[in-house]
């Protein structure tokens, strides 16, 4: 959540993953992905309809959104 909240509360998986690996080196993105939709189940983010940049700029992946 953090690097959701120093993306500007909104981004993709993508761009979360890289974010992360900004801080921590070397990060998959199979590790963070499944961690998504269980912090959606406890309303601390949300998936928007927006589409956002994936892996190779031209895929389009959902934007999830921190939630106040």
């Amino acid at each position: 959540m953090q690097a959701l909240g120093e993306l500007g509360g909104k981004a993709t998986a993508f761009q979360i993953v890289e974010q992360i690996r900004l801080r921590v080196g070397d990060m998959d993105s199979n590790t963070i992905t499944p961690r998504l939709a269980p912090l959606a189940d406890k309303k601390l983010i949300e998936r928007t309809a927006e589409r956002g940049p994936g892996r190779n700029g031209s895929r389009r992946q959902m934007v999830w959104r921190l939630l106040p």
